[in-house]
């Protein structure tokens, strides 16, 4: 598992090396913005694919207890 996580680490600096993204624009994308009506649709993917994504274990749980 460690050499999983290692290869992953790995493949990630060497994408970071290779793209060169604007570090201050980056940075600027983690600082909380306020939502407005042109962002809804965004909004809405990564909430409706938040609950299907628990949808899935919750099922998975169910079929688990019922043997």
């Amino acid at each position: 598992m460690m050499i999983i996580v290692i290869i992953m680490i790995s493949a990630f600096v060497v994408n970071l090396i290779f793209i060169k993204p604007d570090l201050v624009a980056t940075a600027k994308g983690f600082v909380p913005t306020t939502f407005s009506a042109k962002n809804f649709k965004e909004i809405a993917a990564l909430v409706g694919t938040t609950f299907v994504l628990h949808n899935a274990f919750f099922q998975f749980y169910l079929i688990q207890n019922k043997g």
